[in-house]
């Protein structure tokens, strides 16, 4: 550009001594260009401010993972949330898995002795079936005469005799004195005990097996401790869980006052004037 000028003021007919002033002239009124990209020596170039992450659903994480929220929010009393949430869950599947076995075991030991003098097939059945098992050395037969209606357990030292009394004494004005077949007493008694007797299917006899009786009473208490104990696992879990967010929910409120007077700086907290934005 310069040397169009100084070329045009020569053929002009201009002292060139002139044109040269010219071009001086030209070059100090210029317009400064920079290319995209171009580094600035000397120049200052300040960063923009950095606005911080919002941190809201720190609560919400502490809820999830316990000492995520107090990771998330700067605090260093993360470790101690997900030490005990480590720990507690540690323990409720070792216990969880105590219980088990020794739920397999009495399952096993009630079924190879006590149920097998009767024939099968022997269902595992459910919990309670094994409670009254544990308190009945015998179930006592269902139906004493097979054919027609049912005739039930009258032997009181049996757990299915026991409903039977139970049945009477609810139903009938007199539990010795049995109403007239088909009455309205009588087969509300019934009805009550096929629901509450235990069915042949089920049928049970410790007999002499005295020591195997022994055996599965302690083991199936050790199974009941075991299932107690992971419960009580599980309620440290959810306190965890609770506990650290109710943490992360009161750090976050109290760093909304950061502005009043007197405030006191928490741990892990950046300064008010570090984080907001400068102009």
């Amino acid at each position: 550009m310069r040397a169009l000028a100084l070329g045009v003021l020569v053929l002009a007919g201009a002292d060139p001594a002139f044109a040269q002033g010219v071009e001086r002239d030209l070059t100090r009124s210029a317009t400064l260009v920079i290319p995209p990209g171009a580094a600035l020596v000397g120049v200052e170039s300040r960063p923009l401010p950095r606005v911080p992450l919002p941190r809201w659903w720190a609560p919400l994480a502490s809820a999830a993972a316990p000492g995520s929220g107090q990771a998330l929010l700067g605090q260093k009393r993360w470790l101690p949330y997900i030490a005990l949430e480590v720990w507690a869950w540690l323990q409720y599947i070792d216990v969880r898995r105590e219980g088990s076995r020794r739920r397999r075991e009495y399952q096993s030991l009630a079924r190879d002795v006590a149920r097998s003098p009767f024939p099968g097939p022997h269902p595992v059945g459910d919990f309670e079936y094994y409670e009254h098992m544990l308190t009945n050395p015998e179930s006592g037969e269902f139906d004493l005469l097979p054919g027609g209606g049912i005739d039930p357990e009258t032997d009181t030292t049996t757990y299915n005799g026991r409903r039977w009394l139970d049945a009477r004494r609810l139903f009938w004005e007199n539990p010795s004195n049995a109403p007239p077949p088909g009455s309205p007493a009588y087969v509300s008694a019934i009805e009550f005990y096929e629901v509450n007797a235990i069915p042949t299917e089920y049928r049970w006899s410790w007999g002499l097996a005295q020591v195997e009786y022994d055996v599965f009473r302690r083991t199936i208490e050790r199974s009941n401790v075991a299932y107690k104990r992971s419960v009580e696992y599980l309620g440290v879990i959810i306190a965890n869980h609770a506990l650290s967010s109710v943490d992360a929910f009161v750090t976050l409120r109290l760093r909304t006052r950061a502005g009043m007077p007197g405030y006191l700086r928490l741990e892990g907290e950046l300064p008010m004037a570090s984080i907001l934005p400068r102009h």
